[in-house]
């Protein structure tokens, strides 16, 4: 399988997709760690690595970016519609 998503941080509990992914797709971090995506996931987006919990942090670059403002399954999209606040880097 070619890779489609990279975790920038170890800390991080989500990863960028570099590469557009449809609704079913397989996510690929390497060839131990791939899942299924829960929802389109545009190019350059986030995919939830694991189940974040609403107003847990959302980690990139192995710092929070915003806070989960509802429950988020691993292999979702996240975004503005289910993030909110946080530092921009």
């Amino acid at each position: 399988m070619i890779r489609n998503a990279i975790r920038l941080n170890p800390k991080d509990n989500v990863a960028m997709c570099i590469t557009e992914l449809k609704k079913g797709d397989i996510v690929v971090l390497d060839e131990n760690t791939t899942f299924e995506a829960l929802t389109d996931i545009p190019f350059a987006h986030k995919v939830s690595l694991n189940d974040i919990n609403t107003d847990e942090d959302v980690i990139k670059y192995g710092y929070s970016i915003g806070k989960a403002i509802c429950d988020i399954k691993k292999g979702q999209h996240l975004h503005v519609h289910n993030i909110k606040g946080g530092k921009r880097l």
